[in-house]
């Protein structure tokens, strides 16, 4: 079949590109021979789309053919270096020196030889499989030359490193390296780059050694120099997608020393477990909970600078412990109000229930009570009454015993002139006009006489209002009011003694049933003591040198309830002497409220210093008062002024560098920088306007920045979803994350092919 003419002219231009002159003539002049065809119809759109398809595949597999060739080229280059001694020889043979020209001469006959085979060296596919070649051909250059390297330098790790890695790499650098560090690092890396970037490049061509290693020495700091500048981009471009208040965030964040992604999650954390109120009902601020010296000056910033979210917010808080103190008890008026109150009102109880309670005891121990057959009988211990009067009132004792003797020869006359067995010597006692013991005499033995429980209680009371009377009136009367007392008590004994059945058989009786009544009134009267002869109260029921009670109004609220070492034991007073009373019991609690209420500084503000120590003096009468939810109530109140006062004073030091961070952190930016304030300020013709300008234009910036952070800080809800919308910015973006991998990837074949494309060489 004879050829088309289109098949005649491909031939043509395949034999020029071959150099083949006698053909490419022939085909000429056949050509030209050659019947002119008829004009061609108009191509159609299917022609067209034909044509194209055809083409495309056409240059398809022509690009991968080239691709193949330049791969084959690539090789031949590491081949043809491995040949350069032998060409160089050949050369210096020829005269023509120690040079490379016969080695270029076998690159570029590899060249026309693959073109022979319908290869195209000068396109970009052939010149990327050449590319490929000479990258896979040098692949383990780095290795082996980091071989070479350990065996002599077996220490020199981060070198070896850098060597094997073509400078990716020399070793990993903390975090907080310094500058020192760093730049040694980089040097390291850009020697092993260099090193190998000069391997590679000369296995492929031995004239792009030089090349090769500068461009492997600089790979390194380009590298680093472009993720510096990517970082800052993204820094600016974050920025740019940034809303102010996140940055705010940012800048809260910082302050606290710490401006981590991690800092931020945790301080999510504080906030969140702190955003609703607390059982006072106040809302604690940022500065309140994070307790961190930057946060703390800029809160003092920000209140100097008159903005009034946080001072509202402080304001409210004070006023919800203030609340809370009332929700224990309400404070209805002064210290000295609550205590006439309280004072008032337990003297009205108490001296009523005193006289209720002294009736009722004496009623128990009265004769109609105890013994209401008069059947009882007991043997007065008239020789213990005689023991104690020689102890107390013996010989050497002047003016003093009228009212033992007296008392003594009562008890005498009950029990017919003689006390003792029937066996027993009796001692009786003479006595002059004036009641004084004139002598002692002894008289037989006489059958005893028992006395009714009615004669010996009448006995006993008459004893102790004898007492009283010696103390109430002698001065240094203290021996025979002691006498008579401890007769009291030998009577209580001998009482006891009888009840519980050790009397004297046949003589004396008090029955169980008389018994148990008296240890009824016997409880009563002890409980009596207990209520209101121990403790504070007991001065309600005492009387001055006025005649009037030692304690009585207002005062008495401080007997109870104060700092004092038995503050404790006050408190417990108070509750034995008024009972489960409800009003007392709660005016007590209204008097210590008012009293920690008043603890506060010029402006009403519950104080730091005076709550805490009018609190810490009076734990005992606060447990021994309160009940548990109340104490729980006082502790937080006290837990947030506290925290509130320090957070108010944190970062205060002499020194720190706090406050230069605060400035730091109100920075305007470009409309602070020195630059701007020059240009606005001093170039004459333009300051007259623009510096104002800038003036206001940085109060207005200021002023909204100040009223964003203080917004941040009074509300700890803001502050954390503002940190929530800060840590979604600090995500990379679907792009920057492919970005990112893409890079990772590609860098390790960038540093080997590199040194490698140095320019157009053979």
């Amino acid at each position: 079949m004879m050829a088309t003419r289109e098949e005649l002219y491909t031939a043509l231009r395949n034999a020029d590109k071959a150099g083949d002159v006698e053909g490419a003539k022939k085909l000429a002049t056949h050509i030209q021979s050659m019947p002119v065809d008829a004009p061609p119809s108009e191509p159609t759109m299917a022609d067209y789309n034909r044509a194209a398809g055809k083409q495309a595949a056409q240059d398809l597999v022509q690009g991968i053919g080239n691709t193949a060739a330049g791969f084959v080229r690539g090789a031949g280059s590491i081949g043809a270096t491995i040949v350069a001694p032998y060409d160089m020889i050949q050369d210096a043979r020829q005269g023509k020196g120690l040079s490379l020209a016969g080695n270029r001469e076998r690159r570029r006959k590899i060249d026309e030889g693959l073109r022979m085979m319908g290869a195209e060296p000068e396109t970009t596919t052939y010149g990327a499989g050449k590319l490929a070649g000479e990258i896979a051909g040098t692949a383990g250059v780095g290795g082996v030359l980091a071989n070479g390297v350990r065996v002599i330098a077996p220490g020199a790790a981060p070198l070896i490193n850098a060597v094997a890695t073509g400078g990716m790499r020399a070793g990993t650098l903390p975090a907080a390296a310094s500058l020192g560090a760093r730049a040694a690092n980089m040097g390291i890396r850009m020697a092993g780059g260099g090193i190998t970037g000069a391997a590679a490049a000369g296995l492929a061509n031995p004239d792009d050694a030089v090349y090769g290693g500068l461009i492997g020495a600089a790979l390194p700091p380009t590298f680093a120099a472009v993720g510096k500048a990517m970082g800052i981009a993204g820094k600016g471009i974050n920025a740019l997608r940034t809303p102010p208040q996140v940055q705010l965030a940012q800048t809260v964040l910082n302050a606290t020393g710490d401006g981590t992604p991690q800092a931020a999650q945790a301080l999510r954390g504080t906030l969140a477990a702190r955003t609703a109120p607390s059982i006072t009902g106040a809302r604690a601020t940022v500065p309140e909970i994070v307790q961190q010296p930057g946060v703390s000056q800029l809160q003092r910033t920000l209140k100097n600078n008159s903005n009034f979210n946080l001072v509202n917010r402080q304001t409210e808080n004070n006023a919800a412990r203030i609340a809370a103190l009332n929700g224990i008890s309400p404070v209805t008026g002064s210290v000295q109000q609550a205590a006439e109150n309280v004072g008032n009102a337990v003297e009205q109880f108490a001296r009523p229930a005193y006289k209720a309670d002294s009736m009722r005891v004496n009623q128990l121990f009265a004769p109609e009570t105890i013994d209401p057959g008069g059947t009882s009988s007991f043997l007065l211990p008239v020789e213990r009454f005689n023991m104690l009067s020689d102890k107390f009132l013996g010989p050497g004792t002047v003016g003093m015993g009228n009212k033992f003797n007296a008392l003594l020869k009562e008890a005498d006359g009950l029990t017919a002139a003689g006390m003792g067995t029937p066996d027993e010597i009796i001692k009786s006692r003479i006595l002059g006009a004036d009641g004084n013991a004139l002598s002692q005499q002894v008289v037989p033995g006489m059958p005893r006489q028992g006395v009714s429980y009615r004669e010996l209680q009448n006995l006993r009371s008459s004893m102790g209002n004898a007492a009283r009377d010696i103390k109430g009136g002698r001065t240094g009367a203290n021996a025979e009011s002691t006498a008579i007392e401890q007769a009291i008590a030998e009577i209580d004994d001998h009482l006891l003694k009888v009840g519980s059945g050790a009397g004297v058989k046949d003589v004396e009786n008090f029955p169980p049933a008389m018994m148990r009544r008296y240890r009824e009134a016997l409880d009563a009267y002890i409980a009596k003591k207990q209520r209101f002869s121990t403790g504070p109260q007991v001065n309600m029921f005492r009387d001055g040198s006025d005649s009037q009670a030692s304690a009585q109004g207002a005062e008495l609220a401080g007997k109870f309830f104060n700092a004092g070492r038995s503050q404790v034991e006050d408190a417990a007073s108070f509750k034995r002497l008024v009972g489960d009373s409800p009003k007392l019991l709660a005016g007590l609690k209204n008097y210590a409220i008012t009293d920690a209420a008043r603890q506060t500084d010029q402006m009403g503000t519950l104080s730091a210093s005076k709550l805490d120590n009018w609190l810490s003096g009076r734990s005992g009468a606060l447990r021994e008062t309160f009940d548990p939810a109340e104490n729980a109530m006082l502790k937080q109140i006290n837990d947030e002024v506290q925290a509130a006062y320090l957070a108010e004073n944190l970062g205060r030091a002499t020194g720190s560098n706090t406050a230069q961070n605060v400035q730091s952190a109100m920075s305007l930016g470009l409309l602070d920088s020195p630059v701007v304030d020059f240009m606005a300020h001093r170039i004459p013709g333009v300051r007259a306007f623009s510096g104002p300008i800038l003036d206001s234009m940085r109060n207005t910036a200021k002023q909204s920045k100040a009223a964003q952070l203080d917004a941040l800080l009074a509300d700890p809800q803001l502050l954390h979803d503002a940190l929530g919308r800060y840590l979604q910015l600090q995500q990379p973006t679907r792009i920057g994350t492919a970005t990112n991998r893409l890079i990772d990837k590609a860098a390790p074949t960038v540093y080997r092919a590199a040194p490698l494309t140095p320019g157009d060489r053979q």
